[in-house]
């Protein structure tokens, strides 16, 4: 199958080094369609620098509504949704170019797996997870949430699943942790009306951590899953409790120091 019919879509609102690994990762396809908040000069110098990269910028858009406006812009219909920090393994790279895609109700799952500084997590919310990621556009759309989107699939949505895992390096620094802990916080708040007293949001965000932490064996991870489940229940914390939210514009894109790959 010609990978140049497959149009990829990547979501970016952090890192301009976590964009770079997945941009790095798409130089085989013949366009790659970019989606920010805000466009900082060393995001624009990263799209130059890939030929193939363009970019949508608009923040008024989470979400499934920044997936969808973005794989409108796509050349072709067939989109391929990732988010920045995401790459294609080589053995995934080789099942798209012999990939069978003349069916639209058909769509792809990939399979993800999370890594932490380099590192792979294995345990914890970094278990292996099988998700949607390409589709033909003109038959499906994300749904309308600003943060755990999930495609919309019809009764008769046949879904195959693609040989060779997509890596996910969620974070590339422990400041980078911070801002991106910070941010899916303020993006959970801005899409739930729920607050909670201080007592019932300490609860809530220690069931967090034992849950990542213990039920789910991230404590197998050793200190990486320790930093991970900590992560998590500070975002519960910051999502859940009874205070003042910020303003609309304190969201936005957060440049943390690039070093090009060679």
């Amino acid at each position: 199958m010609p990978i140049e019919r497959i149009f990829p879509v990547v979501i970016a609102r952090h890192s301009i080094t976590l964009l770079e690994l997945t941009l790095t990762s798409l130089r085989e396809f013949t366009e790659v369609i970019v989606h920010a908040p805000t466009a900082s000069d060393e995001l624009i110098a990263l799209c130059d620098w890939y030929r193939n990269t363009h970019i949508i910028v608009r923040d008024d858009q989470l979400g499934g509504s920044a997936r969808n406006h973005a794989a409108g812009a796509a050349a072709g219909e067939w989109i391929l949704g990732l988010t920045a920090g995401e790459f294609l393994s080589d053995s995934l790279l080789a099942s798209l170019r012999r990939l069978d895609i003349d069916h639209p109700d058909c769509v792809f799952a990939i399979e993800s797996r999370r890594l932490f500084m380099g590192q792979p997590l294995r345990w914890g919310n970094g278990r292996r997870v099988w998700t949607t990621r390409l589709y033909n556009r003109h038959r499906y759309q994300f749904d309308a949430a600003a943060i755990g989107e999930q495609p919309e699939l019809a009764r008769d949505t046949r879904r195959r699943l693609l040989k060779g895992p997509l890596w996910h390096e969620a974070v590339d620094s422990l400041d980078g942790l911070f801002v991106a802990t910070v941010d899916r916080a303020r993006l959970r708040r801005r899409t739930s009306a729920t607050r909670h007293t201080a007592p019932v949001t300490l609860l809530r965000s220690l069931w967090t951590f034992v849950s990542s932490f213990f039920l789910k064996a991230g404590c197998l991870d050793g200190h990486r899953g320790l930093i991970a489940a900590v992560a998590e229940s500070a975002e519960t914390f910051v999502a859940l409790i009874a205070a003042p939210d910020l303003p609309d514009d304190t969201v936005s894109i957060s440049e943390l120091p690039r070093q090009r790959l060679r």
